[in-house]
């Protein structure tokens, strides 16, 4: 970034609308509560019949916290400068994701596949 504070939430909601997928935003809401009760049977479900749970607890605790893109502390710790300002590099990454996106498919199944793998090794 260029220094500013993104919110992960807009930055997804960009990301989202450009590649196609349509709004995050505006997809229909599940109060917290009854997300943490789907995925605590999802998982105890899934316990019992030795499989992985497609929706978990952390998953939904992830989900519900705030986020930002900030690079302050790059920038102090590290002496990092941005090469672009966010507005010229954010379109750019769209673009190479877009380009991308059956390879990226692939290998986030691929992980997804390797998880499942090693939970029930």
């Amino acid at each position: 970034t260029d220094g500013g504070k993104y919110k992960i939430w807009d930055l997804l909601e960009e990301a989202s609308l450009y590649m196609g997928y349509g709004s995050i935003k505006a997809r229909q809401r599940i109060p917290y509560f009854v997300m943490m009760l789907i995925a605590s049977i999802s998982e105890f479900v899934s316990r019992l019949f030795g499989k992985v749970s497609r929706i978990q607890r952390f998953t939904v605790l992830m989900l519900m916290i705030d986020r930002w893109f900030d690079i302050f502390t790059a920038e102090g710790d590290l002496g990092y400068k941005p090469m672009k300002p966010t507005a010229e590099a954010w379109p750019e990454t769209l673009q190479w994701f877009k380009e991308h996106e059956d390879f990226l498919i692939r290998k986030a199944q691929e992980a997804v596949e390797d998880v499942a793998k090693k939970k029930r090794d």
